[in-house]
């Protein structure tokens, strides 16, 4: 059984990566804004920054003014040849890495490049939902 220390404990790292992840409801909704001619249909608040939803599925985190895209392995690899590096946040002691990937401010700005990872992002999600089916 936990401790009354080990909840302190616990609330104080759930807090300050909460805080740490915190992002602007301006930036978010400029990011939201952006992305909808693209197919981007809803933003919700997560975790002390954003979720944004293609077709019901998550394809975007935004965390500390940033916005990362939705990555499976395959994605991954095109994301990190571009330079991208994968969204991760302390748990405790260790790092955790998640499957976002960080868009560059050059990939925001360009039309057709945005389009393309966008829609890397969204076959991810499609496969990730897939695969908590089977």
């Amino acid at each position: 059984p936990l401790t009354a220390g080990d909840i302190a404990a616990l609330k104080e790292v759930i807090n300050y990566n909460i805080q740490s992840m915190t992002s602007s409801h301006e930036f978010a909704n400029y990011i939201k804004d952006l992305l909808g001619p693209f197919g981007v249909d809803k933003m919700r608040a997560m975790f002390g920054g954003y979720g944004l939803d293609k077709g019901g599925l998550v394809i975007a985190l935004i965390a500390e003014n940033e916005l990362y895209f939705k990555a499976g392995p395959d994605e991954a690899k095109i994301f990190e040849a571009a330079g991208s590096e994968p969204f991760t946040y302390d748990a405790g002691d260790k790092k955790v890495k998640m499957s976002y990937f960080k868009v560059s401010q050059e990939v925001i700005e360009d039309d057709e490049t945005i389009k393309k990872w966008l829609d890397l992002a969204y076959g991810a999600a499609i496969k990730a939902a897939k695969k908590k089916i089977k």
